[in-house]
């Protein structure tokens, strides 16, 4: 076969992250791909993807507890300077 055995899953050069992308989004953008790769190698049977469909839910759980954590500790201390 040629360099690649299994599915075929497009690796091009692919679209950039907006600027504007939220933290989940750039912090598990790994695992992301992760699920899409498993779902194309396995057709798209997404049983088999569950640990990487869960490691991806872990990811932006994570990161959303400590965004909202990060906020509420900003939104105190604007609200502690602004007494």
């Amino acid at each position: 076969m040629g360099r690649h055995d299994g599915a075929f899953v497009y690796t091009g050069s692919g679209k950039k992250q907006a600027k504007n992308a939220d933290a989940a989004q750039v912090e598990c953008k790994q695992l992301a791909c992760a699920i899409q790769w498993c779902l194309a190698k396995s057709n798209h049977q997404q049983a088999r993807c569950e640990p990487s469909v869960q490691a991806w839910k872990d990811c932006v759980q994570k990161v959303n507890e400590r965004e909202a954590a990060t906020a509420a500790a900003a939104a105190a201390e604007t609200a502690k300077a602004a007494k």
